[in-house]
């Protein structure tokens, strides 16, 4: 295969966390403004690259974590700032030739910059709804008839250790945007509790019944599962929290007989998104014995994503480049990936139709 297609062909991508996504350029913007340089020592756009992006393998999934405080802190509480978030993020989907994103992020995260300015976690929310409302009219205006249309679906998402968070996103979803136009499902995202006992822990309950609750409502379900943690996490997610769709995954497979029963073929329901290089990055699977050495969406229902484009500097592009090199995927495995995508797709938009018009632009 040409690798220059897995930059030009149509895609769809399923798993970026947009609080992940922050370029420094808005950061510093935001950084000067808030004077957050005296605050934390940096003082120039090079230093804030430095300090926010990984490029070596982390110690665990928290020091890679850390990379998003900064960021975060230069923008939340700013609606502009999120906005332009949003906007900037859908442009850059659209030049890595993205077609079809669902931006999860946690609106948390983005209401309080704990240096004097708050957002309540609606006025976050319409932020971030109308700088992907703006970017993607601009972006259609643009396409010629024969491509998808742009568009970008939102998943907001719960955090451990904080165990209120997650029901409020459900609540959130519900209030903002019951129809699901642009909030089309719930993720819980971060480090799960430290012990083999971690499913005891009393705020566990409360995310199974948040998750419950969401389904109710007509909400997909995506969690963070397969990780940091062993497959009882993934087994928890699937059989207390009905998730349609595994964020990660990966070590399922340190368990053949689960992996038989939850991620045996193509027509499994659950859905896997697979972020390779955030994988080795925060040490959840090594180079040369990632399970992607065995796995292809041509016979498995997974997909590939990029995770955190801000903090590992990268686009979807280079995640198709990385498993072509080191995993010899080829054309038929970059079709099936973003087929089995869009397939998984949680907006009611992504119809038989769509999904037509990507098969016509994979055609020779």
């Amino acid at each position: 295969m040409d690798k220059s297609e897995f930059y030009t062909l149509p895609k769809a991508e399923l798993h970026t966390h947009l609080d992940g996504s922050i370029r420094s350029g808005l950061t510093y913007q935001y950084a000067k403004i808030k004077q957050l340089k005296e605050v934390e020592g940096v003082y120039s756009q090079h230093q804030i690259i430095k300090n926010s992006t990984v490029e070596e393998v982390c110690q665990d999934l928290n020091d890679y974590l850390a990379k998003f405080a900064l960021p975060i802190k230069a923008i939340a509480g700013v609606p502009d700032a999120i906005q332009k978030l949003a906007y900037d993020v859908c442009y850059e989907k659209y030049d890595a030739k993205i077609f079809y994103s669902e931006l999860r992020f946690s609106p948390h995260l983005l209401a309080n910059d704990h240096v004097g300015n708050s957002l309540s976690l609606t006025e976050v929310l319409n932020s971030v709804i109308s700088g992907i409302k703006l970017a993607s009219s601009e972006i259609n205006s643009k396409l010629p008839p024969n491509l998808p249309s742009f568009k970008a679906k939102i998943i907001l998402c719960g955090i451990w250790g904080f165990q209120s968070w997650l029901d409020e996103c459900v609540d959130l979803a519900n209030a903002a945007d019951p129809e699901k136009n642009h909030i089309v499902a719930v993720d819980l995202a971060g480090g799960y509790p430290s012990g083999d006992d971690w499913q005891t822990v009393p705020e566990v309950l409360t995310y199974e019944d948040a998750f419950k609750r969401a389904k109710e409502l007509g909400l997909g379900v995506t969690v963070h599962a397969g990780e940091c943690k062993g497959p009882d996490s993934v087994v928890w997610a699937i059989e207390k929290c009905s998730a349609d769709r595994i964020g990660h995954g990966y070590r399922l497979f340190e368990d053949e007989m689960l992996t038989e029963k939850y991620f045996s073929g193509r027509d499994t329901k659950w859905h896997y998104e697979f972020c390779p290089r955030s994988s080795i990055l925060t040490c959840a699977q090594k180079v040369d014995h990632h399970c992607l050495k065995h796995v292809r969406p041509g016979t498995r229902n997974m997909s590939l994503s990029t995770d955190d484009e801000g903090v590992q500097l990268n686009v979807l592009g280079v995640e198709y480049e990385f498993a072509c090199d080191k995993y010899g995927w080829d054309r038929d495995d970059f079709i099936n990936s973003n087929i089995n995508a869009l397939r998984a797709a949680f907006s009611k938009e992504v119809d038989e139709t769509y999904i037509a018009k990507f098969l016509t632009c994979y055609q020779k």
